[in-house]
């Protein structure tokens, strides 16, 4: 059987452990929302679960004294991230996948009269929200372990050693183009 790399062995691992973990908070974020969010001198963002899809959120609304909140409730009846309410700007919206960017005046909105205590906002305010499905997410991280440790039991990949790896119809597939490049055209 071949021996992959030391550090292809570990990423898959990795990514294994990654997968296992993120399905959990997936299978989770049917009951329970989650959101991290970043209050910043310059920038501020969040990342929220909720629904079985993850958001990140980026404004450019300043905060005189930097701080993380993390909260935890149970999902809005009415909110999801990837279907937005009438009225927003978005660019693309498929699949579970969602992408916003908007700006507006400062004072432009009611709520801009009664911001938290130490926000500000600057004369543009920015918006931007990237929404991704946990599904997606899953696939990739499932990749790795999947073409690591499933493929070549699958294959029965059991060769000796010092046997080119590549299957029989790589070989001769590249073989075929070889020849064919190499030899004179027909007349």
């Amino acid at each position: 059987m071949r021996r992959e790399a030391p550090i292809v062995q570990l990423l898959a691992g990795i990514s294994l452990i990654l997968f296992l973990g993120l399905s959990a908070i997936w299978a989770r974020s049917y009951s329970k929302a989650e959101d991290l969010v970043y209050y910043g001198r310059s920038v501020s963002g969040a990342v929220h679960d909720a629904k079985g899809r993850l958001a990140f959120v980026f404004t450019n609304a300043m905060w005189s004294n930097p701080h993380f909140e993390y909260s935890s409730s149970a999902p809005a009846p009415g909110l999801d991230y990837a279907n937005p309410p009438h009225g927003s700007h978005t660019s693309w919206n498929r699949l579970g996948f969602y992408f916003s960017r908007s700006a507006r005046l400062r004072g432009s909105t009611p709520q801009d009269n009664m911001l938290p205590p130490g926000m500000s906002l600057p004369p543009v305010v920015r918006f931007t929200e990237f929404v991704v499905p946990f599904w997606a997410l899953l696939l990739l991280l499932a990749l790795p372990p999947f073409w690591n440790y499933v493929l070549p039991l699958v294959r029965g990949a059991r060769r000796p050693p010092g046997e080119d790896h590549r299957s029989d119809l790589t070989r001769n597939v590249v073989g075929g183009m070889l020849a064919r490049a190499v030899s004179p055209p027909n007349q």
